[in-house]
């Protein structure tokens, strides 16, 4: 599966993941009354665990890490990176921008997916050196 294939079948799934991810945030924030960042912080676990799971069910065929509990803990790592990204973004779009945590969630969603697919690929779900793939 080439990358353009990967990018495209990571969509939807990140689709998903991000209205899990939303729906988490927004249940929390206006349901709950909690502060933005922390509703954020656990929407964000709860998209990255299903993005996980259908990544590699779905989107990827070549994994470089034989050891799943080690491929995840990547993953996260790689999440935890997106985090910081979506975390900056949203403050950006609601502290210095003004604009609605909803607003901010979806510039951050986007920066976040092509830094999250980008190292996944890269570092999880290309073919190991040496491996034949013809």
């Amino acid at each position: 599966m080439g990358i353009r294939r990967e990018f495209l079948g990571a969509l939807p799934v990140s689709a998903l993941a991000l209205a899990l991810d939303v729906g988490v945030l927004y249940a929390l924030a206006s349901g709950l009354h909690w502060h933005y960042q922390v509703a954020a912080a656990m929407g964000f676990v709860a998209g990255l665990a299903l993005n996980y799971a259908l990544s590699v069910r779905f989107v990827f065929r070549h994994r470089r890490v034989a050891a799943r509990t080690r491929e995840f803990a990547f993953f996260a790592a790689i999440g935890l990176g997106g985090l910081f990204i979506n975390a900056a973004l949203l403050a950006l779009t609601v502290e210095a921008l003004g604009q609605h945590y909803l607003t901010g969630k979806a510039v951050a969603a986007g920066g976040t997916f092509l830094f999250n697919f980008s190292l996944r690929r890269w570092l999880l779900f290309t073919p190991r050196p040496g491996d034949f793939h013809g």
